[in-house]
């Protein structure tokens, strides 16, 4: 029934690893899919609860291509699943627009250009506490990449500083017509934060 539905938000939800399973089984087989928008993203101290790691890599990476807004930020996801996500994304024609995930230490072992090759073809990323050495890579190709389709991104909470950075890079790219603006519905509230939070100008 869950296939019926435009949106699916199991947030405040525990399902059984067999239904997890089931469900990406599905959306990744279905011909015909009229879910859009899937929300399992969940608080940092409940990562450890998530069984969404059970999901087969090839198949939770093809479901997920298959729809529009994806929100699985701490899931306690595999370097298997990341991994098989970055290279459909960079390699195939994908539907997503809005990603959101959460850094892990097992992106570090996926290389700097395979993680930015696949999210500049997103629309909107939300990538919490993704690392400095991946964020450089990622700005520096934004500013030459053609094609680029990233025009929002968020690492911090509440700060607006790699927002900023990215427009910077799209201004450069004399590949793509950018002009900035902050009207994004989940950009409303972000605020300048001036803090050293541990980062370096890319440029």
């Amino acid at each position: 029934g869950f296939l019926n539905l435009t949106h699916l938000s199991l947030v405040y939800t525990t399902i059984s690893t067999e239904a997890m399973i089931l469900l990406f089984s599905e959306i990744a087989s279905s011909e015909i899919l009229k879910l859009r928008k899937l929300n399992l993203g969940r608080h940092p101290q409940n990562e450890r609860f998530s069984n969404l790691y059970a999901v087969e890599p090839e198949i939770f990476a093809s479901a997920i291509c298959k729809l529009k807004e994806v929100d699985v930020q701490y899931n306690n996801l595999s370097y298997g699943q990341l991994s098989a996500l970055f290279m459909k994304m960079m390699i195939y024609q994908h539907s997503l627009e809005t990603l959101v995930l959460s850094y892990s230490s097992i992106v570090r072992l996926i290389s700097e250009s395979v993680v930015t090759q696949a999210l500049l073809t997103v629309k909107n990323i939300e990538f919490f506490d993704l690392g400095p050495e991946h964020f450089k890579h990622l700005i520096e190709k934004a500013k030459v990449t053609p094609g680029t389709k990233t025009r929002y991104i968020q690492i911090r909470h509440g700060s607006m500083r790699h927002q900023r950075m990215l427009e910077a890079a799209l201004s450069q790219n004399v590949r793509i017509r950018f002009k900035p603006h902050r009207t994004h519905p989940q950009m409303v509230g972000w605020r300048e934060t001036l803090e050293d939070d541990g980062w370096d100008n890319p440029s």
